[in-house]
């Protein structure tokens, strides 16, 4: 009950104890990268644990409200109960695949697609206070909520702990916490209006700050010129709001089923500097191709299949080796998860051989070290076949995939 009483004094009055907004940073070395330089590091931060319990209750009610409410971009999957990157890859492929099928314009030769992909630089660190505050009275919330968030925000410290030495603590003034249980949501609201100002005819993607921007028409052209006025809303909104766009790091494609327009190439510019064109961008960890073949892609799941492998191979010795069961669970965990990904948008968009092709050599690779346990390299090939037969196609006529899978808004709420 003193915990409780605590809570609600703290939402109520917005008078956030200062120990719940210091933290620690500790940088993890990435893999593979020179110590001696600063960006080599990923920082940590650890916060008061009970103001992460703090937040959590507080999160609960935003996210209700925001869900219910509908105040969230239906388009955002990120930070989402019962959203997934999946949902995304799924919706791209899907607008893709009914351009390419559309034969209703006057030429009857089917809709090109050009794809930017956007991405911006340390956007968690660049979120205004102040703006964010604003944009959450926009949406009306409650004076509590943004009394809570005000104080939540306000005379932030951390500090650094690296090889045992501490530093002294410094004040963040802008950006949301890292490692806070609440900002994320805080960072959706503040991105949720990105895509407000788009022209009609543009369609977005959102994965937290993983943006994709798409224009269709029956002439490349056409269609790279709808991009640009989409793309320089994006740079408006990223002004207004001081966010930077990392342009080393954008990249434009297109989508054609003719060959003769293989070496065509867009010439859209985001902060006067023209696109790096990707024949194969991948997008969510997924690999795209002009022609939307996934061929690149079932190339990498086999790579990284095979290099899975070979924990069941350190599991399935000779000499020994772990149960039947101890060997599924590996497998569905660490194996099957990986060629399964996104199988959705994916799958259903190889030819037949490529299907045939590239269920027998998985079936070949999962048999390999399971086969003496019942589980040969055919009844591999079969149950990938049962698996990957329900599937729900993306369909070849103008219409969305699944409302399960698509129509975002529509998910019920989880609390």
């Amino acid at each position: 009950m003193a915990l409780l009483t605590l809570f609600n004094r703290v939402y109520k009055s917005g008078q956030y104890p200062a120990a719940w907004r210091k933290g620690t940073i500790y940088p993890i070395l990435k893999a593979g990268k020179d110590p001696a330089f600063m960006s080599s590091y990923r920082s940590i931060q650890l916060t008061s644990c009970l103001g992460k319990l703090f937040e959590k209750l507080v999160k609960v009610r935003m996210n209700y409200r925001l869900e219910s409410e509908k105040l969230l971009n239906s388009k955002q999957s990120r930070f989402r109960s019962l959203k997934s990157t999946e949902d995304q890859v799924t919706r791209i492929t899907q607008i893709i695949v009914d351009g390419l099928n559309d034969n209703t314009g006057t030429q009857r030769r089917g809709k090109r697609t050009v794809m930017a992909l956007i991405d911006f630089s340390r956007a968690f660190y660049k979120v205004s206070h102040m703006g964010l505050l604003w944009k959450m009275s926009k949406m009306k919330c409650p004076p509590c909520l943004l009394k809570t968030t005000k104080a939540f925000l306000s005379n932030r410290q951390s500090r650094v702990r690296f090889e045992g030495k501490t530093s002294h603590y410094k004040k963040f003034t802008g950006g949301v916490p890292q490692g806070g249980v609440l900002s994320p949501t805080l960072f959706l609201i503040f991105i949720n209006d990105i895509s407000s100002n788009l022209p009609e005819g543009v369609e977005v993607s959102l994965f937290s700050d993983d943006l994709a921007l798409l224009a269709q028409n029956e002439d490349l052209e056409q269609a790279s010129s709808l991009l640009q006025q989409g793309l320089e809303c994006i740079e408006k909104w990223s002004k207004k709001w001081k966010m930077t766009l990392n342009v080393d790091k954008c990249e434009v494609t297109h989508f054609s089923k003719w060959t003769k327009e293989a070496s065509w190439r867009p010439n859209v510019k985001l902060l006067d500097r023209r696109m790096k064109y990707s024949d194969s961008p991948t997008f969510l960890g997924v690999t795209f191709d002009r022609q939307l073949t996934f061929r690149k892609h079932v190339d990498k799941i086999k790579e990284k299949a095979n290099k899975r492998l070979n924990v069941l191979r350190c599991l399935s010795g000779k000499s020994w080796r772990a149960g039947k069961e101890d060997l599924r669970i590996v497998y569905l965990a660490y194996i099957k998860s990986a060629i399964d990904y996104a199988s959705n948008a994916w799958y259903t968009c190889l030819d037949k051989d490529s299907r045939q092709k590239s269920l027998k050599k998985l079936g070949k690779i999962i048999s390999i070290e399971i086969g003496s346990t019942g589980f040969s390299e055919s009844s591999a090939y079969d149950r990938l076949s049962n698996i990957y037969a329900r599937k729900k196609p993306v369909t070849k006529e103008p219409k969305l995939l699944a409302e399960t899978t698509l129509e975002l808004e529509k998910r019920p709420v989880a609390l």
